[in-house]
């Protein structure tokens, strides 16, 4: 096993850095967050996944739709290069070694680091893909003792809302239909990710001044025509939560 480095080193010259200008706050945390990770891994600046979901357990609080966007956008930016090996996904961050201090330790040099992948590697394709993890059972124990706590959180917040507000419960049949409409705009969007991201993407509507259901849908219509016309990949367009979120509705649509 590769020896886990406590530390990399981070150039001050990264809060001026006119790419970290180009994304947002939350993108820029969850940069960190996998430069972090990256840094811990066996070939270190390299993330080898295979479930989006466990990855964002670990570097945007669960939030998904926020780790493809970020991830998206450092692509672009040639800060990180995506790819797919040995049926992982992978991010690799440029020049990520090259930044880094010499190795003081022999196995560390290039050379026995590029042996011990390789042979990792070769163990991996040798190996039953139906008992192929990226994770052991105690990280896995670990996520799901994550994942119990935060559902007790919020069921202890609910349970305090009900007690200062008794007429809760009225209040969700009264949004009752607005959860179909919710559900009506999920079904025709192009991509179907992060459901929940969406339902409170839908919540915040009224505050964001949304456009009448109708009215939405038909805006939606013109988007996916318009996307359909530019022959976008799947993957570049927007998440429903964040179309929702940022308001995409008033963006100009043009189909020529």
């Amino acid at each position: 096993m590769a020896r886990r480095y406590p530390w990399f080193r981070l150039y001050s010259e990264l809060y001026t850095d006119p790419k970290m200008l180009k994304i947002t706050a939350q993108e820029f945390r969850t940069f960190i967050y996998l430069l972090c990770y990256a840094n811990e891994q066996d070939t270190r600046g390299e993330i080898l996944y295979d479930d989006i979901e466990m990855l964002a357990l670990k570097v945007s609080h669960d939030d998904t739709g926020l780790l493809e966007d970020t991830i998206t956008k450092l692509s672009k930016l040639r800060i990180v290069t995506t790819g797919n090996e040995l049926g992982f996904d992978t991010i690799a961050f440029s020049n990520f070694n090259k930044r880094q201090t010499a190795s003081l330790y022999e196995s560390d040099k290039p050379e026995a680091v590029n042996e011990r992948v390789k042979k990792s590697r070769e163990n991996v394709t040798n190996c039953n893909d139906s008992k192929r993890t990226v994770t052991s059972s105690n990280e896995r124990k670990r996520v799901d003792k994550i994942r119990e706590d935060k559902r007790r959180e919020e069921k202890r917040r609910e349970e305090i809302i009900e007690e200062k507000e008794p007429s809760c419960a009225i209040a969700l049949e009264i949004q009752a239909p607005e959860r179909d409409e919710c559900r009506l705009f999920y079904d025709k969007y192009p991509r179907h990710v992060a459901y929940a991201n969406v339902v409170k993407a839908w919540d915040k509507g009224k505050k964001l001044k949304r456009p009448p259901f109708d009215e939405l849908m038909q805006i939606l219509d013109e988007h996916i025509a318009m996307w359909k016309y530019q022959k976008k990949e799947l993957g570049l367009i927007p998440l429903p939560a964040t179309w929702l979120n940022q308001q995409r509705w008033c963006d100009e649509v043009r189909v020529r």
